[in-house]
């Protein structure tokens, strides 16, 4: 799969940590297995992710992170052991399926929310001209 190029050159992407990474290479994975075709409805347990590599004690807040980066919507699903529901995650910049009361499909354009983010300490170094050391 190829990554837009004025996504890997943005705030959002370039900036994010490196468990973030593996999140978002997670979720690419498994947008893939299904085809392309279920973004909007892909399924991420934290043992899936702990087992991909990410610390156990770092996915809540690499959801977030995420999600703040506008890279993923997640609509969370309930703790393990209360509720059935099961996270499901968006990724932004990939078109998206909605489905209707009916069960009919329909594919959103992306929502491109990593437009909006911005990274001050990222921004700062970005402008920054080298200096030549003679």
């Amino acid at each position: 799969m190829i990554l837009p190029l004025e996504l890997m050159y943005s705030p959002a992407w370039k900036t994010q940590s490196i468990n973030c990474r593996k999140l978002m290479d997670f979720l690419l994975i498994e947008h893939m297995r299904h085809g392309g075709f279920e973004n909007g409805n892909l399924l991420a347990t934290y043992d899936q992710l702990e087992e991909f590599g990410i610390g156990r004690q770092y996915i809540h807040r690499i959801i977030t992170e995420a999600e703040t980066r506008g890279l993923i919507i997640a609509e969370r699903g309930g703790r393990k052991g209360y509720t059935n529901h099961l996270s499901r995650y968006t990724i932004t910049f990939l078109p998206a399926i909605w489905r209707g009361q009916n069960g009919e499909k329909f594919y959103t354009c992306p929502t491109d929310d990593w437009k909006r983010f911005k990274d001050d300490a990222f921004l700062r170094v970005k402008k920054q001209k080298p200096t030549l050391q003679k």
